[in-house]
């Protein structure tokens, strides 16, 4: 792909490239540039930096040329922003590979104008979104806490995503309003961009797109987002007359608020996490007071609120809210799509793992989700030749955790896949005999919030699971039930769990029967749909 740029390049060109989530680019660059003339800066680099520490790290050095890659992104992107990025580099030129392999060369002027006009504007009506957004906000709002049936519901995902190809909400949001289709409750979709995976033809969607003149600051972005969801959608719900609304609780976002509302109707909230320590955790916020106050008000104003653990409602109980009203879902699986029965042997081929134990990740390489101490679970298991370990998914620590492995000499155990498709994850699982999920605490001292959608695909695959003792995972996993504990963060605990099921295959199949059992009891999206509705109809708190 260098190459088709049309740059003249040599081996002593001095490169700054910018990756993201393209590793590929990586050794095509090493290929092309000595390594003493090549800077590499991923995805990790940049998180949670401000915009003058990001601009002092591209700074530091002088190229020939700059190139950032967005292929493979993880994360929603704009180009303005990836413009910007290339145009405070100090290169002589400049290039961006867009997601779909085009490429521009960045002019500084065109950017420099094209920037300087939407801060002008886009401030001005940002700065009214907030005026209007504070005065929606302090509005009392009636309670909808009576008993009702529901048979038409407007679904919102209000996080200004973009295209979002797959990960764990795309199986949350996919699963849930599938059950809820199953169980006869008519779905409205509203997103700012359509679904990637297909639903039952009888959900519909509607798409509000975000306005790209904010694209120079994600936060006025989602502040003027609400007023967007407000003028397209308010005649459309008025005209299809939901029961409720159900919103996916977001970053600034009360525009579910608002429209529940003026329509005299129950606003559903699920939350998966304090948006705002998310945002300060792994990003950047600067409205961090309006934040707060937002987010504050629309756990006040639901009529329910749905926290994926008990961890995160003890969080939102400390906020103020009423516990009454705050009901514990996890998340689920879809236990047809992930079954014992799926085949695996194509992907133990295709990755050269026929023959071995293969003991899997499936995830996001984050800092809480202990890739890192897979890895050094597998060079204390390096004596053991038949195991090799399958690293299924990208993020922010994958480039890192990959350097690691070669320093280390593990490329031979370890294999890294990349992303891949959702409807592929089935079949990867399938491929391994041991699957891990050995999260970690936050850095900060944050309780785990989460409820790892992974763990019920495991436990719906029949396997064998490694699992850190934490939090709601603790609470699923039974130790020596339905799969092994153990202590967070402990690579050598998790090197003897692994090797103690490495040796005994009896144990493998025991666990990984219990597991599948337990997940169809009890962690299934109908689970997950139905206590959705019976807490509207009150027969849960």
């Amino acid at each position: 792909m260098i190459r088709e740029l049309g740059a003249p390049l040599n081996r002593h060109t001095r490169c700054l490239l910018i990756t993201f989530d393209d590793t590929e680019i990586i050794s095509e660059a090493s290929e092309i540039f000595q390594s003493s003339s090549l800077k590499i800066f991923t995805k990790s680099d940049f998180i949670g930096k401000s915009f003058s520490a990001i601009t002092n790290l591209v700074r530091k050095e002088a190229f020939d040329i700059a190139i950032l890659s967005d292929r493979f992104a993880q994360v929603y992107r704009t180009r303005l922003s990836l413009q910007l990025l290339a145009s405070i580099t100090r290169a002589s030129s400049r290039y961006i590979i867009y997601s779909n392999d085009s490429f521009e060369v960045v002019s500084v002027g065109t950017i420099a104008f094209r920037f300087f006009r939407k801060v002008v504007f886009g401030s001005l009506i940002a700065f009214v979104s907030i005026a209007r957004v504070l005065v929606s906000a302090s509005r009392r709002v009636k309670a909808f806490n009576r008993p009702r049936n529901l048979s038409k519901l407007a679904f919102l995902r209000t996080a200004l995503a973009g295209p979002v190809k797959g990960g764990g909400s795309v199986s949350h949001i996919h699963g849930f309003l599938t059950a809820l289709n199953d169980l006869n409750i008519s779905v409205l979709y509203c997103s700012d961009s359509t679904f990637p995976l297909p639903f039952p033809r009888s959900i519909q969607e509607k798409v509000v797109p975000s306005d790209d003149l904010f694209d120079f600051f994600d936060e006025f972005a989602n502040i003027h987002y609400n007023f967007r969801l407000l003028k397209t959608l308010k005649s459309v719900l008025r005209s299809w007359a939901p029961d409720a609304i159900y919103q996916r609780h977001a970053l600034f976002s009360i525009g579910g608020v608002i429209l529940a509302r003026q329509l005299g109707i129950p606003l559903l909230l699920e939350v998966n996490g304090s948006e705002v320590w998310a945002r300060q955790y792994w990003g950047r916020l600067k409205l961090r007071r309006l934040a707060h106050y937002l987010e504050k008000r629309a756990f006040d104003h639901a009529s329910r609120i749905f926290a994926v653990s008990a961890a995160l409602k003890d969080h939102i109980i400390s906020l103020g809210i009423p516990d009454g009203k705050i009901v514990v879902n996890p998340n689920g699986v879809n236990p047809t799509l992930f079954n014992p029965d799926i085949d695996g042997e194509n992907v133990r081929n295709k990755y050269s793992v026929a023959g071995k134990l293969v003991v899997g990740f499936c995830g996001s390489f984050l800092d809480s989700h202990g890739v890192d101490v897979i890895l050094k679970a597998a060079l204390l298991l390096s004596r053991e030749e038949n195991l090799r370990f399958l690293l299924i998914g990208a993020g922010p620590m994958k480039t890192s955790l990959e350097v690691w492995t070669h320093q280390n000499k593990l490329q031979k155990a370890v294999v890294f896949t990349g992303s891949i498709q959702q409807s592929a994850v089935p079949s990867y699982l399938a491929a391994c005999d041991i699957l891990l999920s050995p999260h970690t605490n936050f850095s900060d001292g944050t309780r785990l919030f989460f409820s790892p959608i992974k763990l019920f695909e495991y436990m719906a695959m029949g396997k064998a699971i490694v699992a850190s003792n934490l939090e709601q995972i603790g609470e699923v996993i039974h130790d020596g039930v339905n799969g092994l504990l153990v202590k967070p963060g402990d690579p050598q605990d998790l090197a003897d769990k692994i090797l103690r099921l490495a040796k005994d295959p009896g144990l493998r199949r025991r666990l990984g029967k219990q597991a599948r059992i337990d997940v169809e009891r009890n962690y299934t999206w109908d689970h997950n749909a139905r206590r959705v509705l019976e807490a509207l109809e009150g027969r849960t708190q």
